[in-house]
């Protein structure tokens, strides 16, 4: 009986080791990167927002240069950058050296989120710039230091489409500072 009983706290001793070794991950992102990089460092950023999204976990951070964003590098209006839950995305990092978060400054390196993706002033942008349709998002998940602009949500009636042009999310309570949402149009209510 005292080996079953050893063997159990040697048990719950492994699962405590893995889960307090778990961290972070920030996931890098600039201008001037590569989505086939590893985005693990500015020297292996990716060039896109989306690939860092994709690539990151619960509890990950991504950090993002100065410079402007889409959310896609084609004319596909209905192509929004996807928020996931868990993950926070920190703009507002210069866009040359080694950054740190001590030295972001949102003013002075703007990361812009721009729906502009097809003709400029044509009205053909993006209906959204951010979206995310589900509750998984939280107070503990947080958009910092970022200008979201150029959205265009002009779909007919009162759908999806014709709200939110900025940031379309539903059922959330994302925390946002240090944001600036400008030049967003929308046809609905």
């Amino acid at each position: 009986m005292k080996t079953l009983i050893r063997s159990r706290i040697f048990l719950c001793g492994i699962a405590l080791a893995v889960a307090t070794n778990l961290s972070a991950a920030i996931w890098y992102v600039k201008p001037t990167g590569n989505n086939a990089n590893t985005g693990s460092s500015w020297g292996q950023a990716f060039q896109t927002i989306q690939q860092a999204i994709a690539s990151a976990a619960a509890g990950d951070q991504i950090w993002v240069a100065a410079g402007t964003y889409k959310p896609t590098t084609g004319t596909d209006r209905t192509i929004a950058i996807g928020l996931k839950a868990g993950v926070s995305l920190y703009g507002g990092f210069p866009a040359s050296g080694t950054p740190t978060f001590s030295n972001r400054d949102w003013v002075a390196n703007p990361s812009i989120l721009s729906g502009e993706i097809g003709d400029p002033g044509s009205g053909d942008n993006s209906w959204h710039v951010l979206y995310n349709d589900s509750n998984g998002l939280t107070s503990s998940d947080v958009l910092d230091g970022f200008i979201i602009r150029d959205g265009n949500a002009n779909g007919a009636g009162i759908t999806n489409n014709s709200r939110g042009a900025g940031m379309s999310c539903y059922f959330i309570g994302l925390t946002i500072r240090n944001c600036t949402f400008t030049n967003n149009q929308t046809s609905g209510n």
